[in-house]
């Protein structure tokens, strides 16, 4: 008798490094600078990664906007990435990341989820655990990396306090 694979969320929680969010993601209102996260690799054969997370906007001189985070998958194994103005997908660091402009950013990064914010100063945001499977047909990408952007802050400054926090769920498939 045949059996079924069926989900099975992982017994660990990953926190993202997000050490270089702070740096990295100030006030754009093109959209098109933000902080990426380090690579993942889909060594596992993960059916599903769910991302949740919180966060704290500046002290000081916050307005009312919004936080985006997407997804962006290599494009291919290695991992390659595609180019980009400045920075380097799949690489947590202080240097952001960059888009020419609005038609390369949007053809190689998918929305996870959009929060809008309002002009509060230490205002705490979250967002609730949410696959990325589904932005890519039902596939986990070999590699991904998360891209965030916010336009929070009246200023250039950053938009977030260090207390801003990113987890990670893998599913694995289980047969039964």
């Amino acid at each position: 008798m045949a059996g079924d694979i069926k989900a099975k969320w992982s017994a660990t929680t990953v926190t993202v490094t997000t050490t270089n969010l702070v740096t990295a993601c100030t006030h754009t209102a093109t959209w098109l600078t933000g902080w990426t996260s380090s690579s993942y690799a889909n060594t596992g054969g993960n059916l599903d990664y769910l991302y949740s997370g919180q966060f704290t906007l500046a002290a000081a001189s916050a307005s009312a906007g919004q936080i985006t985070v997407y997804v962006v998958s290599s494009l291919n194994d290695t991992p390659a990435w595609t180019a980009v103005s400045s920075g380097t997908l799949g690489t947590e660091s202080a240097t952001p990341v960059v888009f020419a402009d609005t038609q390369r950013r949007d053809a190689i990064v998918r929305p996870l989820v959009t929060i809008a914010v309002s002009a509060t100063n230490g205002g705490i945001f979250t967002f609730p655990q949410t696959g990325i499977a589904m932005l890519f047909g039902g596939t986990v990408p070999t590699h991904h990396c998360l891209w965030v952007t916010a336009n929070c802050n009246t200023s250039t400054n950053a938009n977030f306090q260090a207390t801003c926090a990113i987890y990670q769920e893998p599913s694995i498939g289980q047969y039964t």
